[in-house]
């Protein structure tokens, strides 16, 4: 929760997987209803994208935003 409140409004209104009041319901309804002329669109399946994730990186990250010592100590521990 404290994540989605700091980085919520960094990410696109076009944006629909894994966020509050949004799945892939709304995001067929923005298509429907928003995108005119387009007759394709693609789809990824990302099961495996955050297998290799460089942690040390996003820890990186997310401290640009963030300065709580106790949230990192927990995510290394994870």
């Amino acid at each position: 929760m404290a994540l989605e409140r700091i980085y919520e409004k960094c990410f696109s209104d076009n944006s629909h997987g894994f966020r509050p009041g949004r799945s892939r319901h709304s995001a067929l309804g923005a298509i429907k209803t928003g995108w005119k002329g387009i007759s394709w669109f693609l789809e990824f399946d990302l099961h495996k994208c955050f297998d290799s994730m460089d942690r040390h990186r996003l820890v990186r990250l997310l401290r640009e935003k963030i300065e709580d010592q106790r949230l990192f100590d927990l995510l290394h521990k994870m």
